[in-house]
């Protein structure tokens, strides 16, 4: 039986967004000024918890609605925002589903527009560099980030700009099956991968902001550099669609996800057990770990419920149904991931290094396949 997680995992030293660089709307001076939203959040968080509560539902109810992206997509998303409802009938949630990618260009051209629709977004934050970068997220003191466990201190923003829901974990997996008909032995560590062993059996997203990140955040930039080419002589399998990779894989058509979730496969295994479910994780090299947070456009017209909602991420029941789909919830224990397994978080980086990080792909692994 998998070693349930405990306290603490161990995660890499490593150095928040405030010290990648300025920003530009300069968020690391603390004289920065509020806008109308930010002061009445601070006032808010100025009053004892359960008055402060109250006084946010009054608003809310007034308010009477709100514009949600959820970066969760399908059936989960829907049934995270189903709880909201449920505790807050009278609200009017309007909820779109789409990815963070899409999200914050739909929110950089309402704001460019003058068109303050969207209130949150409820996505992945590693990949809102862009929107962070122009200052369009409020700044929210909140008594709700005191839910979330010691060891989750490292995916918080110093800056108060998002709450964090849950995290998730990549890494490499395989197919045991199919590595063993191979005659080969799995992967153990990133470098690995670069064996011809591997050649042509490892499948890949086309590019993703998060992934490279992580790569440069674990390597350095010249190990980093340095593994995408020996990864693009090696002819990755470049394929857009993180569940058709893992069904494929799992199908046997290759062997091993060069960078995949874990806990969907995972839940596949624990349900079927092992003999049905040829899926393995590799736990002996780092994962990357990234936050899922609610954070505030900072033009919201409606900012009692869109601090309401960002304040219901860390509640009880929203918690417990994020861990029951294997989802890294961050006041509860870990659903599956061992206790010694090395995390590497990442977190919105300056769009300079992602535009550069994304043209070391690019120019290494693109059109490979």
């Amino acid at each position: 039986m998998m070693k349930r997680y405990r306290v603490p995992l161990v995660f890499a030293a490593l150095a928040v967004f405030a010290a990648s660089g300025a920003t530009a709307d300069n968020i690391d001076n603390p004289t920065y000024p509020l806008n109308a939203n930010e002061k009445l959040f601070a006032e808010l968080a100025k009053l004892p918890p359960a008055e402060r509560h109250k006084k946010i539902v009054e608003g809310a109810h007034k308010e009477g609605r709100i514009e949600l992206i959820q970066g969760m997509r399908g059936k989960l998303g829907l049934g995270h925002t189903k709880i909201f409802r449920k505790h807050y009938p009278k609200l009017d949630v309007q909820h779109s589903d789409m990815g963070s990618n899409n999200a914050v260009e739909r929110l950089i051209a309402e704001e460019r527009a003058g068109k303050h629709i969207t209130d949150i977004i409820f996505s992945e934050v590693v990949e809102m560099s862009r929107s962070f970068d122009k200052g369009l997220h409020a700044r929210f003191p909140t008594p709700a980030r005191a839910k979330v466990l010691p060891q989750y201190n490292h995916l918080k923003d110093p800056h108060k700009r998002w709450v964090l829901s849950h995290w998730s974990e990549m890494g490499i997996s395989y197919n045991e099956k199919m590595l063993r008909e191979m005659n080969v032995s799995p992967p153990k560590k990133w470098f690995d991968l670069c064996d011809p062993k591997y050649k042509g059996q490892t499948s890949w997203e086309p590019v993703r902001e998060r992934f490279i990140l992580f790569l440069y955040k674990m390597m350095g930039e010249a190990k980093m550099i340095e593994f995408l080419k020996c990864m693009g002589k090696n002819k990755p399998i470049l394929m857009q669609g993180k569940t058709t990779r893992l069904q494929l894989m799992l199908a046997g058509d290759h062997a091993i996800q060069g960078h995949n979730f874990f806990y969907k496969g995972t839940l596949f295994l624990h349900k079927k057990g092992p003999k049905k479910v040829q899926f393995r994780a590799v736990y002996s090299t780092p994962l990357q770990a990234f936050a899922a947070a609610c954070t505030i456009n900072k033009n919201t017209a409606r900012p009692y419920v869109s601090l309401l909602y960002c304040d219901h991420a860390v509640d009880a029941e929203a918690q417990a149904y994020l861990k029951s789909n294997y989802r890294g919830a961050v006041t509860l224990p870990h659903a599956f991931l061992p206790s010694d397994v090395t995390l590497v978080p990442v977190f919105p980086s300056s769009v300079e290094l992602m535009d550069k990080l994304v043209g070391y792909w690019n120019k290494h692994m693109r059109h490979k396949s």
